[in-house]
């Protein structure tokens, strides 16, 4: 979904049948995004924030696959591209993320409601991060790596939906940004 390349940002978005070992697209975004967020929850995949090039986005869009359809769902509260996005239960959590126009590296932690079709910021991180990767283990939502403006991290976060608490997990050997997560 998204991404980009010299010199546009993409709305196109692809999807990748196993059983024919083949890429179709699929109906375009409404957003062109790059550095956007992406999750499932219930059924549907969420994308949320990113840029254009000339724009940090706060929107985010669904995709429903039974109807091939993107919708718009209700903004962020902050405009920002390099954000992870995860679900735990009925929720969407939205870390951190970057808006180089103001300058800003984010340390929030928001939680968008399908059925309410509402984001509120719920609490922060310890440290700003922008492209870090995020994990999903037992219900809690591991954030690792990233860039806070200064330098890229080697720092993991482990943040409790529970609770809203972050805690400090023990550091990655090398520090990464834009890195990669993902349980079994």
């Amino acid at each position: 979904m998204g991404g980009e390349s010299h010199p546009a940002c993409h709305t196109s978005a692809e999807v990748y049948n196993p059983s024919t070992d083949q890429w179709t697209s699929i109906t375009d975004m409404n957003t062109p995004r790059s550095g956007a967020g992406a999750a499932v929850l219930e059924g549907k995949i969420y994308i949320a924030g990113g840029h254009d090039r000339q724009t940090h986005h706060s929107s985010m869009e669904s995709y429903d696959p039974a109807t091939n359809q993107w919708k718009p769902c209700a903004n962020m509260n902050y405009s920002c591209s390099g954000i992870a996005l995860s679900s735990v239960g009925h929720y969407l959590f939205a870390f951190g993320g970057r808006n180089r126009f103001a300058q800003a590296y984010y340390n929030k932690i928001q939680r968008y409601s399908p059925t309410q079709n509402h984001w509120e910021d719920i609490a922060t991180l310890q440290h700003p991060r922008a492209w870090p990767a995020a994990a999903v283990y037992n219900g809690e939502v591991y954030i690792i790596g990233g860039y806070d403006g200064n330098q890229r991290l080697r720092t993991v976060e482990k943040f409790d939906p529970q609770t809203l608490r972050c805690t400090a997990m023990p550091s990655m050997s090398d520090y990464r940004a834009g890195v990669g997560a993902a349980t079994l």
